[in-house]
């Protein structure tokens, strides 16, 4: 639909639930996340593009869970390193999650994590 009949009345309808399919496809932070950037991305051009669509509201509302999941691996990711006692390497994926992902929920508790973990005396 989007690429055949892109001037169609369900061409942005279909753009964004391209965007929501692709990411309803993502089965979990314990698996590749590729799936899930591209939703996010995919529901970023839709935004930009169609600021005032009467979906929108919606989709602003579908890329905040995106970006929630997004952090929730690299959050996972982090507490990986942190359970090896690679504790620079925590801290680093920590750090870059509170900066990245500032929006979200997790970012605050992330920035703590490293502060704490440059702390360590033994940092690997």
């Amino acid at each position: 639909m989007v690429d055949n009949y892109p001037d169609s009345e369900w061409a942005l309808p279909s753009k964004y639930k391209v965007a929501l399919v692709t990411a309803k496809g993502f089965p979990g932070a314990d698996y590749d996340d590729t799936g899930l950037k591209d939703a996010a991305k995919q529901m970023e051009e839709f935004l930009k593009k169609h600021p005032d669509a009467q979906i929108s509201p919606e989709a602003s509302e579908q890329l905040k869970s995106l970006r929630d999941k997004e952090a929730e691996k690299e959050f996972e990711i982090a507490q990986f390193y942190e359970k090896q006692r690679k504790y620079r390497a925590a801290a680093y994926y920590y750090s870059q999650l509170a900066n990245k992902y500032a929006d979200t929920q997790i970012a605050k508790e992330a920035q703590q994590k490293a502060q704490e973990l440059a702390g360590k005396e033994n940092m690997r």
